[in-house]
């Protein structure tokens, strides 16, 4: 589950970029490509006050047959805090 402070399509190809590149991430490692699926929540703020928020849900499944370039621009935007070091991982 994600949570932005707006609902617009820049936001929501954002967040399909990362959940795709989370599923393959998870998949490459566990060798489980066709048995699996991820499913992001995306909470973003309602602003016609018939309630607090809105969900959005992107859900993938197997193989993406993700391109190399995807792959680069998805890291890209979603992997920088451990390739900045401001993310740290216990031993």
């Amino acid at each position: 589950m994600d949570a932005a402070t707006r609902f617009d399509p820049v936001v929501q190809a954002s967040f399909s970029a990362y959940v795709q590149l989370r599923h393959h991430e998870v998949t490459s490692r566990t060798g489980r490509t066709e048995d699996s699926s991820t499913l992001g929540v995306l909470l973003t703020p309602r602003r016609d006050g018939k309630r607090p928020w809105d969900t959005s849900t992107v859900r993938v499944r197997g193989d993406l047959e993700l391109s190399e370039e995807e792959l680069q621009v998805y890291s890209e935007a979603w992997n920088r805090a451990f390739d900045e070091g401001t993310v740290s991982v216990a031993d």
